[in-house]
């Protein structure tokens, strides 16, 4: 995911399975927001706190309560 414009949102989709484990990291990072994992509902399963990203900056690892699609997601602050 990449964004240049200051305060800008972005997401990327993926499917997953009921009961998979799913992280993220993100590295050479420069963003300033939040960013997490969310259900297709917008339900947010984990996420960062307000703040900056650093050089790297991992999202936990959660299981998927359900088969379907899902969203990793950068809020820009």
């Amino acid at each position: 995911m990449k964004t240049t414009i200051p305060g800008q949102d972005a997401e990327v989709g993926f499917t997953g399975v009921a009961g998979e484990s799913v992280s993220a990291l993100m590295t050479n990072a420069t963003f300033q927001g939040v960013g997490g994992i969310e259900t297709a509902d917008g339900s947010v399963l984990t996420s960062t706190s307000t703040g900056f990203f650093g050089p790297s900056t991992y999202l936990d690892r959660v299981t998927l309560p359900v088969t379907g699609k899902y969203y990793i997601f950068l809020n820009g602050a």
